[in-house]
């Protein structure tokens, strides 16, 4: 789940309803990530990072907004 720059609305995907198209920083090198043009981990669900390959399979990511949410550790 994703929380839209514009809106505030949460959403699922990669464009919010208003339009808002997803970009995300890797939490380890902070390189831009774009989902159309990354991979998505199979195994954790995150988007490999194009500059680091990492992705949330590793054990020092931080938490998701979602975890973070449901109070999981």
């Amino acid at each position: 789940m994703a929380i839209c720059y514009q809106c505030r609305q949460k959403f699922y995907g990669n464009t919010c309803r208003c339009g808002w198209q997803a970009e995300y920083k890797c939490w380890s090198c902070k390189a831009k990530i774009v989902p159309e043009d990354c991979n998505r981990c199979l195994h954790c669900g995150w988007f490999d990072c194009p500059s680091c390959d990492k992705c949330g399979c590793w054990d020092n990511r931080p938490l998701s907004n979602e975890e973070k949410e449901k109070g999981l550790n």
